[in-house]
């Protein structure tokens, strides 16, 4: 059973993974990434200074990714959708069943 103050994380997890699996349709049925944002690494967790402020930087992209790419950002977006299903599971949410498609 879920515990009423994970209900803010369970919707999250359960937003993010609705996201993903649009986004593995889309790419699924010809769909493309259309841009990227790239983070700086975070600071090492032993750092006795503060690093002046680094921003994510997004990428435009004018062309189609090849389909290697694309197949690559699925592989990694069923990874995520796993590893959510996994955060879900130990917050007592059992999985919804398998959508037909």
């Amino acid at each position: 059973m879920t515990a009423y103050t994970d209900l803010p994380q369970v919707n999250s997890l359960y937003t993010e993974q609705q996201q993903i699996e649009t986004a593995i349709g889309y790419l699924q049925n010809g769909g493309t990434v259309t841009n990227m944002t790239m983070a700086p690494a975070p600071p090492p967790s032993d750092a006795t200074t503060v690093p002046p402020p680094e921003f994510p930087v997004r990428i435009e992209l004018t062309e189609p990714p090849s389909q290697a790419f694309n197949n690559q950002v699925i592989s990694a977006l069923q990874q995520r959708s796993a590893d959510i299903t996994s955060q879900l599971g130990s917050l007592g949410v059992t999985p919804p069943p398998a959508r037909s498609k």
